[in-house]
């Protein structure tokens, strides 16, 4: 609750200083050295990987199913520096409550059901955006960068380390299912909106037995407007 109040302090903020703008102001040929803001939201709806399988086994107590874990609804704000008028350098925050881990450990009987652990699941985007003017109100671009995803679902588990003639020793030992893609995508802008289709591709994750992750996305954004204008 703390960090959504702090969020929604942090965004009345840019709202506020972002409100006196002009159409011409977000031109194809007067943005450089201008700083956007933006909301929106991005819906992630397929995970495309090497294994037939969606539900892996991290270690032998936490399991998560990749679908539920990686696809969904996520909601994002943007900052978006224009090197020149048609380069831009980005930065989103993306963030979606969401499945952490699944698990059964406190179920003792042999049937059973345990509730799947939620909490705020955070990413990290950073990207380049090349525009190109289609039309005298519209553009198109391409977005090449890195994020950094499915920060915030850490847990914890535990596991016999030892046995001892004073007793069992146990180990407690803490991960995550964070992961480091990389991000490609086309875009469509006409004024204040934009439209982007793209993907997250990774090599590398710590989700067992899986080697190659896409995770195509849908994403709107609406420009609220400068922080900072090159004037």
């Amino acid at each position: 609750m703390k960090y959504i109040l702090n969020l929604s302090l942090l965004m009345s903020v840019f709202y506020f200083n972002a409100q006196n703008v002009s159409q011409n102001d977000f031109s194809i040929n007067n943005r450089k050295g201008n700083l956007y803001f933006s909301v929106g939201s991005d819906y992630r709806y397929y995970v495309i990987d090497d294994t037939p399988d969606f539900q892996i086994l991290n270690n032998p107590d936490i399991k998560v199913n990749t679908f539920s874990q990686n696809s969904g609804f996520a909601f994002n704000y943007n900052l978006d520096y224009f090197i020149s008028d048609k380069l831009s350098l980005g930065f989103s925050h993306t963030f979606r409550y969401d499945v952490v881990s699944q698990e059964v450990n406190n179920v003792s009987s042999e049937f059973g059901a345990e509730a799947a652990q939620k909490s705020l699941i955070f990413g990290y985007h950073f990207y380049l955006d090349y525009h190109f003017k289609i039309f005298k109100k519209s553009e198109l671009f391409v977005r090449f960068g890195r994020s950094l995803i499915n920060r915030g679902t850490d847990f914890s588990t535990k596991s016999l380390f030892a046995i001892t003639e004073e007793g069992n020793i146990t180990e407690v030992s803490t991960s995550n299912f964070a992961y480091e893609p990389w991000n490609f995508a086309i875009g469509y802008k006409k004024q204040r909106v934009s439209f982007i289709v793209g993907a997250y591709t990774s090599s590398n994750s710590d989700y067992q037995g899986i080697n190659e992750i896409i995770i195509p996305y849908l994403s709107f954004r609406y420009n609220i407007g400068n922080l900072w204008k090159n004037d």
